[in-house]
């Protein structure tokens, strides 16, 4: 008795639910906190030892291998499967024998011809009996739908999410990553490695997009990949090519390309990357080693050198610091050089540079079937209601009575409808 309460317990609505809600939370708990497997180091308060200890003590950092979460999912399938097997049970029955009811009367029938002939005028299918008619059918299977979709939705979320591969290179406009490049950043899913391009990514063009006022309106770069034609990615817009999709990164700035003439006549060539202003009267600024350890280039920079405009000529200012002491300090724009640390500084070129975002995404075409069985089901729910009608001997007459899947609820509208047709042959 005690296992077939437990039983119960578990293959109830309530505990269905229950466990598609504890699973879900998991998935927002690993999309929260930084996971190991990522790649990506805690920031923010999740860098905190205290905070860092706790999370990995209850394997917060870790969620899709911790025994927490896999006993939720073992619990949320036993569950769901359960109640998919009870809803195919109930199907079947109904399917045979016909809702349960409760019915409601809503005329009479002097024979069976006559029930024919209003049931199907109104869409019901007349059962071999011809003493029933049943409407939407299949609309039996809306559960069974619902409950499947949800089992598949999860469990194909959680798929995606381990097997996702993720890379972001930071390009200047015309400059080709290669493969075996650095990169900006990378994470990938517990299940997969990291994931390796075998092409060369291009950044032909990256164009931003301001308001009037100066704040950014769009993002916008042109993509070559391999040997395809050039594409466009956005903020709003990704492209996928060859198993991969494209993402326009928000971050973006200026690449100052520099070169420096020493006292002692040797040169050196830098790419100074500064992130863009918020602002065309707010700088940007950014550190560089320069020569020694000690010794730092402090660079800011302004989207124009007049201040104004959001779109203009790039300037930067390099401060040479050593020790907290200013060395030097020069202004430049583009082709511009000056005297610097004893020997020259000139700015070659700017160029705007942007981040492209490049991800393996296994699993999603099985992710978006789910969401279609979840949507099949609801539709189902909810446009096509399960409704029967009965005949059953009254005297002389037949009364004609009808039932609805969700009872005296929302359908109950049909039975006074069919209630006024056939109220004039009770006269």
């Amino acid at each position: 008795m005690g296992v077939r309460r437990i039983r119960a317990r578990l293959e109830s609505p309530r505990f269905a639910l229950g466990s598609t809600l504890a699973v879900v939370a998991g998935i927002i708990v690993a999309y929260v906190v930084p996971q190991r497997w990522t790649g990506v180091a805690p920031s923010g308060v999740w860098s905190d030892d205290r905070v860092a200890r706790v999370v990995s003590a209850l394997w917060l950092d870790r969620v899709y291998a911790s025994p927490w979460f896999l006993a939720i999912l073992l619990v949320f399938l036993f569950a769901m499967t359960s109640s998919v097997v009870r809803q195919v049970g109930i199907a079947r029955r109904r399917l045979r024998s016909g809702l349960p009811g409760p019915w409601i009367t809503v005329g009479h029938v002097s024979n069976a011809g006559e029930f024919t002939a209003f049931a199907s005028g109104h869409g019901y299918m007349v059962r071999r009996d011809a003493s029933s008619a049943v409407r939407h059918p299949y609309g039996h299977f809306a559960a069974i739908l619902l409950h499947a979709g949800i089992i598949l939705a999860v469990l194909f979320a959680v798929l995606v999410t381990v097997t996702q591969q993720r890379m972001t290179i930071s390009l200047a406009t015309g400059e080709t990553w290669m493969p075996g490049s650095p990169v900006a950043e990378e994470g990938h899913g517990p299940l997969v490695r990291a994931l390796a391009l075998d092409a060369p990514v291009t950044l032909s063009e990256f164009n931003p997009q301001y308001w009037e006022s100066g704040g950014v309106r769009s993002l916008e770069s042109t993509i070559r990949f391999a040997d395809s034609l050039p594409f466009t990615v956005s903020v709003k817009s990704s492209a996928y090519r060859d198993g991969l999709r494209f993402y326009q990164s928000q971050l973006y700035g200026d690449s100052f390309f520099v070169e420096v003439v020493g006292a002692d006549e040797a040169t050196q060539t830098m790419r100074l990357d500064l992130s863009a202003p918020p602002a065309a009267d707010v700088a940007s600024y950014a550190d560089f080693s320069f020569g020694s350890q000690t010794r730092v280039l402090r660079a800011k920079y302004y989207l124009d050198e007049s201040h104004e405009s959001m779109i203009g000529t790039p300037t930067i200012t390099l401060r040479l610091v050593d020790r907290g002491e200013v060395i030097d300090e020069v202004t430049l724009t583009e082709g511009a050089s000056a005297a610097f640390d004893g020997g020259t500084i000139q700015l070659v070129a700017v160029r705007r540079w942007t981040d492209v975002i490049i991800v393996a995404d296994h699993g999603v075409p099985l992710l978006f079937m789910s969401f279609a069985v979840l949507l099949a089901g609801a539709l189902l729910v909810y446009l096509a209601p399960v409704r029967e009608l009965r005949m059953i001997p009254d005297g002389d007459l037949f009364e004609v009575q009808w039932t609805g899947v969700r009872g005296h609820g929302i359908d109950s509208g049909e039975a006074v409808a069919l209630r006024a047709e056939l109220e004039p042959n009770d006269g």
